[in-house]
C-alpha cells in the first residue's frame, strides 16, 4: 500500500477521545463516505468500509475537493489497484437502503 499518513484516521483507530470538533469531523467523513458508497452501490462490508473511510479521511484532512474520478483514483493509489469488493445485486439493494437510512440519521445529527 502506498498510503500517506492520515493522522485523524490513526487517532480514531487508536480510540482516542474526540473533542466536539473532531466528532463533527468524524461525522462529516462518515456522511461523505456513506453517500459515495450508496451512490456507487458499494456495500459497506468491513473490508470496504475501512478502506473507503481512509480515503475520505485523507480527503477531509487535506481539505481536498475531489470529484468521483479523483476519489476512485485515491482508492486505487492507496490500495495498489485492489478491486472494489461488491456483493450480489440483491445484497447491494438491501445494503444501499440501510445505508441511506443511516446517512439520513447522520445528516440529522450533524445539523443538531
Amino acid at each position: 500500500m502506498n498510503k500517506p499518513l492520515c493522522q485523524f484516521y490513526e487517532k480514531v483507530k487508536d480510540k482516542h477521545k474526540l473533542d466536539p470538533d473532531e466528532f463533527k469531523t468524524l461525522l462529516n467523513i462518515v456522511r461523505k463516505e456513506f453517500s459515495f458508497l450508496i451512490e456507487k452501490n458499494i456495500p459497506p462490508i468491513p473490508e470496504n468500509y475501512e478502506k473507503w473511510f481512509y480515503v475520505f479521511c485523507h480527503i477531509i484532512e487535506n481539505k481536498k475537493d475531489a470529484n468521483d474520478y479523483e476519489i476512485i483514483g485515491l482508492y486505487k493509489e492507496f490500495f495498489d489497484d485492489e478491486d472494489i469488493v461488491l456483493e450480489d445485486e440483491k445484497d447491494k439493494r438491501e445494503i444501499s437502503q440501510k445505508f441511506k437510512d443511516v446517512a439520513s440519521k447522520i445528516d440529522n445529527a450533524i445539523k443538531e
